[in-house]
């Protein structure tokens, strides 16, 4: 697939997104399927964002805004059909993560809303069935793609996180389409500024059932962040886009923005068997941007009542 990149005088949101787009529908596929067109587009995203950012970001830094800009949109026209990354694509976005945490140290913030290394008080909401286990399990995911995450997170989160373990959670379904599964925090996990993008690797066994992770806004209610369907085998890498519009905190300026992290859910699905279900999970993170909490002088250390 080729794609061409508009030269730097040519950038804007409307060019861009149209590059992405005729990339995405290059390859021979029906042009009147628009869903086809959607999901190429979104693919060829990663690689020409990560092309973007060698080749204008880095020397250009005023279009930054652009890219932010793009990486923010595009992902939200594949909402409904979320789906795991491939190892280049988790490669891509892992390095375009770098890239905007380097670029934009103050502003860009990423927490690890849970490596799952030490256990924390998580609790469970389940069907009538009598297997509901949580347990933290000696996996993780393996490959480059991973290490290089672990190296942001040394950089940035933690010079001393480990990655041995991982959140296992096993349960069943007897009414598969009419149960659901609830992983939740007796303490809810404080998220602060603008919630821009969550990523957590995903270990599933190519079952229809769904994965949502559960927030509370900045008011205190709760919003359902859907995942994807688990079709897939072994440990896939999800990135999305957190839906800033749930999590607005409205005109009341006593509120400030962000949120809280509540837990998982899983969805049966009424096409997939009864049966048991069981997914591990592993480095639970989310990208924030810290602008809004950001203020003129802000930079200047206080030194009010200090004698010179």
């Amino acid at each position: 697939m080729r794609i061409s990149v508009p030269a730097y005088g040519q950038l804007c949101p409307s060019r861009l997104a149209s590059a992405i787009f005729n990339a995405g529908t290059t390859n021979n596929c029906n042009p009147k399927s628009s869903k086809a067109q959607v999901a190429l587009a979104v693919a060829a995203s990663s690689r020409l964002l990560t092309t973007f950012w060698t080749r204008i970001i880095r020397p250009a830094p005023r279009v930054l805004p652009v890219l932010i800009l793009i990486t923010a949109l595009l992902p939200l026209a594949s909402l409904k059909a979320i789906s795991p990354e491939s190892k280049r694509e988790a490669q891509d976005q892992i390095r375009l993560l770098a890239g905007m945490l380097q670029e934009m140290p103050r502003r860009m913030e990423l927490q690890a809303i849970d490596l799952f290394e030490s256990k924390r008080d998580y609790y469970t909401r389940a069907p009538s069935t009598d297997l509901s286990i949580i347990d933290y399990a000696y996996r993780s995911p393996e490959g480059p793609e991973f290490l290089e995450e672990m190296q942001i997170l040394n950089r940035w989160v933690d010079p001393e996180v480990s990655y041995h373990r991982c959140l296992m959670i096993h349960t069943s379904f007897d009414i598969p389409g009419k149960q659901v599964y609830q992983v939740l925090l007796r303490l809810p996990v404080h998220l602060e500024g603008e919630l821009f993008r969550l990523s957590l690797w995903v270990h599933a066994h190519d079952q229809k059932h769904s994965l949502s992770a559960l927030f509370l806004d900045p008011a205190g209610r709760e919003v359902e962040v859907p995942l994807g369907a688990l079709t897939w085998k072994g440990w896939k890498r999800i990135t999305i886009n957190m839906p800033a519009v749930q999590f607005r905190k409205g005109k009341d300026h006593r509120i400030r923005s962000g949120g809280q992290f509540r837990g998982f859910l899983i969805r049966s699905h009424p096409h997939e068997e009864q049966g048991p279900v069981s997914i591990m999970i592993d480095n639970l993170l989310i990208l924030k941007d810290m602008r809004k909490l950001m203020y003129p002088g802000a930079e200047i250390e206080d030194s009010w009542g200090e004698k010179e």
